[in-house]
């Protein structure tokens, strides 16, 4: 059966605008993890899994670290872990594929706002507008983030879903003819998005001021007794939480008081700054050069409502806006402007008020800047509507516009192939922010470029903090010691290890494991021993911390205590051969080649196709004059691995001693 006409608009503007998303992003595959994907993804074994079954699913939404809201991005974090065994490719071209679905949604949900808005207008037009507005969203800077910085995936998710639901709640409403079903499929969506991310809690608040607004447009805005009630539920809402925090004492200020514990700003400052955050925000979307955009921005804290002065006229500014929604709202005929109007402060409510979270990220903007760009779509449809104006030229001046932001975000897309280029451009942006000079000198510290960040640690620690934690003067002072250790000045390393121990704030505990390493690679076994004594206490299930602390204590002829701790170590991952290779390696580096045989055939039990394993079975019976057994063992090693360089070596130090 042949497409009418109609129907092959629809699958051209589709297909044309998910093609024009491969082509904005076709390099975000080439990415990697930063930032916290480190701690949310890379570092966190759980969701590791090689072989794909629920138990292991269940797991995977245990140990995240946001397991009670975020279990969907959970779960897809460890499927494509199993699909490309840590490679971040499958992360990013899921991350990719959500994009498009949420671009798609978008041109969607506009179709149908201005197939409501602009009734008189024919499909044709409507569909292209819809597809300018989904596309000119979907390319834009601003959304980058939200899709090469693979933990944002919980923003993207429950953005689809947030879409969703205001979709189908739309549809049920204004045009379906069997309206059940997309009032479940609103549910349903709704619900989803509440277990990818806490920005979905504001769904049910848009799901309302659609039926107050956008339903009712052209009809009485109160229709029944309970109308009233149901309107004022945000202001019930906003009296609670007003009188919560002027108490000081009541559930919320509760709940949000340790957080603002750990900050450098307060509750006050913080919502005084947020205003010029959003329209720092609505900038970048106005006026998207590149270089606009990064992982961080040295944003200056708002004091009172006079410092910056700037801070005063962005709440004026805000306020402005949402009085102009609430005046439209309450006006027939101009309710839909209410709408979209008021849609934006609902959406950043969450994260742009009380929550101490820290004060400037582009991917909060992900989900609200949908409905500028809807806006977008309803005065580019105006213009259409003007007889004085060509609608040529307003197809091409959204054409340009268009090829302007995918270019825009495709000279953003490679600065996040590494941590290092992705820093380093952040540092350009925000040279007085002490977490871009932390975490460049860190990714230089990771590139072994040693010198440059050591220098760049003492510029951070100079700095005062502006979002970030505490925490982080003792985690500069770690880091520093690892840079300073590694380039021999041990003593540097030394009281850098204690400054970061002894930090008022938040004392750095793994600082006092590397002061261990510092110690016994000086040969200073007791104070090493002291150390890991000190570490342990803290983290007392940590493997390495245990094999380390039973080495010191054979060094030091405690063999008991030795014993107990390489047990301890195995005890608590039984099934990782690396404890016992380690463990192994200690043993045999104080010449105990036979005990160490021991430990590495117990770790070559868990897995035969270890090339280095055998390998250092051979090498410790080489030692102990057994060279016939040896030999087997280091041809063992080049069956499994033929290029294994150790083992070239080893046997032909057999075959010329032969």
């Amino acid at each position: 059966m042949a497409l009418t006409r109609i129907q092959i608009t629809w699958v051209a503007a589709i297909a044309g605008l998910l093609l024009l998303i491969a082509t904005t992003y076709h390099e975000v595959p080439n990415n990697t993890f930063v930032f916290d994907d480190e701690h949310n993804i890379v570092e966190l074994e759980a969701l590791h899994i090689e072989e794909l079954s629920l138990d292991n699913i269940l797991l995977a939404i245990e140990a995240s670290p946001s397991h009670k809201i975020r279990v969907l991005p959970s779960i897809s974090f460890a499927i494509d872990w199993w699909r490309g065994n840590g490679d971040p490719r499958p992360f990013l071209w899921t991350n990719l594929i959500i994009h498009g679905a949420n671009a798609l949604m978008l041109f969607f949900l506009t179709h149908l706002c201005l197939k409501q808005v602009r009734k008189e207008t024919d499909d044709y037009k409507l569909i292209a507008t819809a597809f300018a507005c989904a596309a000119l969203w979907a390319v834009h800077p601003i959304q980058l983030q939200g899709i090469t910085y693979i933990v944002q995936r919980s923003t993207s998710m429950a953005s689809f879903f947030m879409l969703l639901s205001i979709y189908g709640y739309l549809h049920a409403r204004l045009g379906a003819a069997n309206k059940k079903p997309w009032f479940i499929l609103s549910a349903v969506a709704m619900g989803l998005a509440m277990i990818c991310k806490e920005i979905a809690f504001i769904t049910p608040c848009i799901i309302l001021l659609a039926e107050y607004s956008f339903c009712r447009n052209n009809t009485a805005l109160v229709k029944n007794r309970f109308d009233p009630w149901i309107m004022a539920i945000p202001l019930f809402i906003l009296i609670y939480i007003i009188i919560d925090l002027v108490s000081g004492s009541g559930p919320l200020t509760t709940l949000i008081k340790a957080g603002y514990d750990a900050r450098s700003f307060s509750l006050e400052e913080r919502l005084l700054t947020q205003p010029r955050v959003i329209l720092f925000y609505l900038s970048q979307v106005l006026w998207p050069l590149p270089e606009r955009f990064s992982i961080e921005h040295d944003f200056l804290i708002s004091k009172t409502l006079l410092s910056p002065t700037t801070t005063l006229f962005s709440l004026a500014g805000i306020l402005l806006w949402c009085g102009l929604g609430l005046w439209a709202l309450f006006t027939q005929g101009k309710r839909y402007i209410g709408f979209f109007m008021l849609w934006l402060p609902t959406a950043l409510i969450i994260e742009s008020s009380i929550l101490p979270l820290e004060i400037v990220y582009e991917h909060r903007m992900y989900f609200p800047s949908t409905v500028l760009f809807i806006l977008l779509a309803y005065g580019i449809l105006t213009l259409l509507h003007k007889q004085n104006i060509s609608p040529y030229i307003v197809w091409f001046s959204v054409g340009i516009i268009i090829v302007l932001l995918s270019y825009s975000t495709m000279q953003r897309v490679p600065l996040w192939q590494s941590q290092l280029m992705l820093y380093k451009h952040a540092l350009k942006l925000a040279p007085e922010s002490k977490r871009a000079n932390y975490n460049y000198a860190r990714n230089l510290f990771l590139d072994h470029r040693y010198k440059e960040a050591a220098t760049h640690f003492k510029i951070a620690l100079k700095m005062k903090v502006i979002d970030s934690l505490y925490a982080f003067n003792s985690a500069i002072h770690y880091n520093l010691g690892l840079t300073l250790h590694k380039l021999g000045d041990f003593s540097g390393g030394e009281k850098h290890y204690k400054k970061a121990i002894y930090d008022d704030n938040a004392p750095h505990t793994d600082a006092h494991f590397a002061l261990a390493h510092l110690y016994s690679t000086q040969k200073m076994y007791r104070e090493s021993l002291s150390e890991l004594e000190r570490f342990l206490t803290l983290k007392p299930d940590h493997i390495l911390g245990n094999v380390n602390i039973g080495s010191l204590y054979g060094r030091t002829g405690n063999k008991q205590k030795e014993k107990y701790h390489y047990e301890k170590a195995i005890e608590l991952n039984s099934l990782n051969q690396k404890t016992y290779t380690d463990i192994g390696i200690k043993l045999s580096e104080q010449g105990r080649y036979r005990d160490g045989l021991t430990y590495f055939k117990r770790g070559l039990s868990l897995n035969k196709n270890n090339a280095d394993l055998y390998n250092n079975i051979g090498g410790n019976l080489f030692l102990l004059g057994e060279i016939n057994e040896a030999e087997w063992y280091f041809k063992k090693t080049l069956e499994l691995n033929p290029t294994h360089s150790q083992a070239i070596q080893n046997l032909q130090l057999i075959l010329e001693n032969n």
